[in-house]
This record gives structure tokens, C-alpha cells and sequence, in this order.
């Protein structure tokens, strides 16, 4: 097996462990509902009833493994999905398929 190769599932199993948290779930199905328009810190804590230190622990882990982007506006950071990020966007529509069946066994 070539280290191309092997980085890649190294990689790939950092991404998955990244996401083994019910909060990084939630935090990832958010940010997917906005599309292409980012939180900051503050809205996603509101938002999801979370305090701020936990809020920027879970969203560093997150963007360490490069599931989100970030852009700085003025003094505010802004998140979104990482959507050249293979895994990002594989999460983003499995976790909306699942919203629609969801939705479907509802009706």
C-alpha cells in the first residue's frame, strides 16, 4: 500500500472520529440547513443551547479536520460546511436524506 494512500484513510479516520459526538452531529445538520450562509460562534451557541467554551471547543475540533470552513467578517467569525471536503459534503447529504425520510414517515 502506497503513503498516499494510507494518509488518505488516516485521514479519513480522523474525520470520522472528529464526528463521534452527538453535538458535532447537530452542529453539522445546522450549518448544512443554512447552505452557504455561515454562523458565528454566538448564533450556533444560541441556537443549539450550548455555552460558548463548549460551542468553540467542539468547532475547533471540527474545523482541525477541515469539516468547516471559517471567515473572518470584522470581529465575527463565520462557519459553514467545508464543501470541498469530500466527508463534509457526504455528511451534509446523508444527514439530509435522513431529515427527508424523516419527514416522509411523518405524513
Amino acid at each position: 500500500m502506497d503513503t498516499e494512500t494510507i494518509k488518505d484513510e488516516a485521514d479519513i479516520a480522523g474525520s470520522m472520529k472528529a464526528m463521534a459526538h452527538p453535538v458535532r452531529v447537530r452542529i453539522l445538520r445546522l450549518l448544512n440547513e443554512r447552505e452557504n450562509r455561515g454562523m458565528t460562534v454566538r448564533e450556533i451557541q444560541k441556537h443549539l443551547g450550548l455555552t460558548q467554551p463548549e460551542t468553540s471547543r467542539h468547532l475547533l475540533i471540527m474545523k482541525m479536520h477541515h469539516i468547516l470552513s471559517h471567515a473572518k467578517k470584522g470581529s465575527s467569525v463565520f462557519y459553514g460546511l467545508n464543501r470541498e471536503n469530500s466527508f463534509s459534503v457526504y455528511l451534509a447529504t446523508y444527514l439530509k436524506g435522513r431529515a427527508r425520510s424523516r419527514n416522509e414517515k411523518e405524513k
